[in-house]
């Protein structure tokens, strides 16, 4: 220790030990700086909601809703691939199947008897053309008529290239949707 000398005041130190000393001050503030903004992320991970499929479907039972189940798509284009195929999952998910076509996404409801569907594909076009890598993105809104146990709506494709640029957008196709029932082509009975 240093001793004080004449005219030094006490809060006069050397100044290593002043370094010393403000360091150690920077440290603790940093320190509960650090904790009190950890705290403030943890409460609000918390208090979020999550936006999961799983999630939507316990705040709503999807399987209670009429999309629930296995629906077959025809569309306006004459789609070369002949019909799709979809099946709408009570977690909140989506697949499409088709001629060499493999869609995934999600679905939400957005009213009583409409829904919306965001789905990818890998690749672009068709079962005669040469594979071209790149991605199509669909977004589909879809509604429910009770009368006749049937889907109608629009959907809208973006197709990028392998690179994610854009290369087609903002087209816009009507949809039909015909449910497939299951029971209708199998027994109710299984046979031995």
């Amino acid at each position: 220790m240093h001793a004080i000398q004449s005219g030094q005041h006490q809060n006069d130190r050397p100044p290593q030990q002043a370094l010393r000393a403000l360091s150690g001050g920077r440290t603790a503030v940093a320190l509960l700086l650090a904790l009190a903004v950890g705290f403030g992320i943890a409460s609000l991970m918390t208090s979020r909601p999550h936006a999961t499929p799983a999630a939507a479907a316990q705040t709503v039972n999807l399987a209670d809703s009429p999309f629930f189940g296995v629906w077959r798509f025809v569309d306006d284009v004459g789609d070369p691939l002949g019909d799709n195929y979809g099946l709408f999952h009570a977690d909140g998910t989506f697949v499409g199947i088709g001629v060499n076509t493999t869609f995934l996404g999600l679905w939400r409801p957005t009213g009583e008897n409409a829904i919306e569907v965001m789905d990818i594909h890998g690749g672009l076009g068709f079962v005669s053309e040469p594979f071209v890598a790149g991605t199509q993105l669909t977004r589909t809104t879809l509604t429910y008529d009770p009368a006749t146990d049937s889907l109608s709506g629009i959907y809208s494709p973006t197709l990028s290239d392998a690179s994610g640029e854009v290369i087609i957008s903002g087209a816009r196709y009507s949809v039909r949707g015909y449910r497939v029932s299951f029971e209708t082509m199998f027994p109710a009975t299984p046979t031995p």
